[in-house]
């Protein structure tokens, strides 16, 4: 399989920044529902906490989506 010919270039915004991603094009519906999920949490922070600095709400967003993928996977 040509890996080259599989891929696909997606400019998307998290945050209001703009991002490249390179995908598989089978994974593309997957990867920006993860870019809607990530882009909703980091606004949600952004919202609640009102950080400054993309790091810091980037890792808040990380952890709180672990924290979610950990409960789910408990239940």
């Amino acid at each position: 399989m040509n890996t080259k010919t599989n891929k696909e270039t997606l400019k998307v915004s998290i945050l209001g920044r703009n991002y490249t991603l390179l995908c598989a094009k089978d994974k593309k519906t997957s990867l920006l529902a993860s870019v809607t999920l990530v882009d909703q949490k980091m606004q949600s922070i952004n919202q609640q906490m009102g950080l400054s600095g993309h790091d810091k709400i980037a890792v808040f967003a990380a952890l709180q989506i672990a924290h979610e993928l950990l409960q789910h996977n408990m239940t």
